[in-house]
């Protein structure tokens, strides 16, 4: 996620889009310019039935995904520093650090699977977005694994 979508979020959960003129109404968006002559009945049947199109249900998806791997990474590296922490006091500790950075790997493993999952599930996405809307990045363990470190 970008400096933006991170502002925005931290926006939306301090509440600062909560009272709004115009919160909890319907958007009118019948004669929206910026969507496709060939897609405006398809998208006003979707709107008259309290449906959205399949991209923005599926982007919704994406984004709990994103939000779940990231706090798997972050907890995989908690418990990993926490047993580091505990194996200082093992009777073996170099064994009991072994032992720690080994089920770490492990962990990052799976969560590498997860991520490759989700990857796939962002390139179909974005062949799926019409024009002009923003491609989702790709997720990268080891960026993520820098990130949290910084």
């Amino acid at each position: 996620m970008s400096w933006f979508d991170d502002l925005m979020k931290e926006a939306r959960e301090r509440g600062d889009f909560d009272n709004l003129p115009g919160a909890g109404k319907k958007l009118i968006i019948d004669n929206d310019p910026h969507t496709p002559s060939e897609m405006r009945m398809a998208y006003k049947i979707l709107k008259d039935n309290d449906l959205a199109p399949d991209w923005i249900t599926q982007g919704k998806a994406l984004e709990r995904t994103q939000e779940k791997i990231i706090a798997a990474v972050q907890k995989a590296r908690r418990v990993y520093q926490e047993a580091l922490i505990t194996a200082q006091r093992a009777a073996q500790p170099a064994l009991a650090a072994d032992q720690a950075r080994a089920k770490y790997e492990r962990t990052l493993a799976g969560i590498g699977e997860d991520i490759r999952r989700f990857n796939s599930e962002v390139l179909t996405f974005n062949l799926k977005l019409p024009s002009g809307i923003k491609h989702r990045r790709q997720l990268n363990l080891q960026t993520l694994l820098t990130e949290l470190l910084a």
